[in-house]
C-alpha cells in the first residue's frame, strides 16, 4: 500500500502533466503557458521569457529553467537561448527565426539542433 501511495504522489506532481508554469517576476508570482512561449533568453542570473503578448524577466538561471522545461517542446540553441521547438518559422544558416526575430544557434548545440529538425524533414 505504501508503494502504491508513493506512486500515486509522484504521478500527481503538478510539474508531471501541467501545460503552465509559474514564475517570479519582480514582487508578482506570473503564470505562463507553456505554448505562449516563444523563446526564453539568458542575462546572467536573470532569463527574459518571450511570449507573443509580453515579456518578463525572471531572476532564474538558464540552466535552472531549462530543467523545468519539458525536453519535447524546447530546445536549446545556443548557451543564451532555449526556444520553443515549434515557433520556429524557419533556419537560416546559424539562426533560427521566430516571430520574425534571428536566435544564434552556436557551434556547440547545431548538431543537436539539426539532429531534432532532420526527423521531421520531408524527403524525397
Amino acid at each position: 500500500k505504501a508503494r502504491d501511495y508513493a506512486e500515486l504522489m509522484d504521478s500527481a506532481s503538478p510539474t508531471a502533466f501541467s501545460s503552465y508554469m509559474f514564475v517570479r517576476c519582480e514582487k508578482r508570482i506570473e503564470k505562463i503557458e507553456l505554448n505562449d512561449i516563444l523563446y526564453i533568453e539568458s542575462l546572467g542570473n536573470y532569463v527574459n521569457i518571450y511570449t507573443a503578448s509580453k515579456k518578463i524577466i525572471a531572476y532564474l538561471t538558464l540552466k535552472g529553467i531549462e530543467a523545468q522545461l519539458p525536453a519535447n517542446l524546447f530546445i536549446k540553441v545556443h548557451q543564451s537561448f532555449i526556444v520553443a521547438f515549434s515557433k520556429i518559422e524557419a533556419i537560416d544558416g546559424n539562426q533560427v527565426i521566430i516571430v520574425g526575430k534571428p536566435i544564434p544557434i552556436s557551434r556547440n548545440y547545431r548538431d543537436n539542433v539539426m539532429k531534432v529538425v532532420e526527423q521531421l524533414l520531408l524527403k524525397r
